[in-house]
């Protein structure tokens, strides 16, 4: 039989030494914004992809989400064509680690009364009937074109559904800090056409001209954050070639528009 050690003979456990130089210094983390691939317009609210849908997500991966030395997350709504399109995108990444966790509410379009009274309805059924009504495109036109204000008392207006991508934005300049430094992260969100064209208006201040109306599918906008050897934080956005610096203030300000709105609803 082996000897019965006494509770003090035991050797202390070696302490591991904190080496602050192994978190949060100079990582990269690319957030990608995306709509969904195109979807089958026999049901426009439930629609799942078409074939050339998933084929735009599997290019997308290959345009990208080409780098094998990077990290990818892939998050999107509870709805199937945005599941179906990040899947795409996942199966044709080279990415040295992937992901694809719960849904990203923030990116949602929620519609009616949830089952979940821990989710918020961003868009009341009656106004969903009448955007329904209207042209794609002039529908997503009508609806950022309530700005601050809100379409019903039970719909978010434009500023409230942006301030959803900026909490997601505003999450990851706070992550960023204790990530593996040197690390490089693609983070993938697909969402719809209201929440990003709402995001792209209020936030960055770009107008949806009457040439385009909306993101086209698979169209796609990032948001950079860096850190350098300091762990100073730099952070900007990146759509259609052009490069827009968004002060951390506004994000905050958007972000909280977003949890207000969320405890009026």
């Amino acid at each position: 039989a082996h000897p019965r050690r006494s509770a003090g003979s035991a050797s202390p456990r070696p302490e591991r030494e904190f080496n602050p130089e192994t978190k949060g210094k100079n990582v990269e983390v690319r957030l990608i914004f995306a709509r969904h691939g195109e979807k089958d317009m026999k049901d426009r609210e439930k629609g799942w992809l078409t074939e050339k849908g998933r084929q735009q997500f599997r290019d997308f991966a290959l345009e990208k989400l080409a780098d094998p030395n990077r990290n990818l997350i892939v998050y999107g709504t509870d709805v199937a064509r945005t599941i179906q399109s990040g899947l795409e995108a996942l199966g044709k990444s080279v990415a040295k680690v992937k992901v694809y966790p719960a849904p990203q509410n923030e990116l949602s379009f929620k519609i009616g009364q949830s089952m979940d009274r821990n989710e918020t309805t961003k868009v009341s059924r009656p106004f969903l009937n009448k955007l329904k009504s209207m042209p794609i495109g002039d529908n997503v036109r009508h609806y950022i074109g309530y700005r601050y204000q809100r379409p019903d008392a039970e719909s978010f207006s434009p500023q409230e559904t942006a301030g959803g991508i900026a909490k997601i934005i505003v999450g990851y300049n706070k992550k960023i800090d204790v990530m593996k430094s040197g690390s490089k992260n693609d983070v993938l969100m697909v969402s719809h056409d209201f929440v990003l064209s709402a995001f792209l208006q209020e936030v960055l201040g770009i107008e949806l001209q009457e040439s385009k109306k909306n993101m086209n599918p698979a169209e796609s906008f990032e948001v950079i954050i860096n850190t350098d050897s300091s762990g100073k934080h730099v952070l900007d956005c990146v759509y259609e070639g052009k490069r827009y610096s968004i002060p951390p203030d506004l994000l905050n300000s958007f972000a909280q528009k977003y949890e207000a709105a969320k405890e009026q609803n």
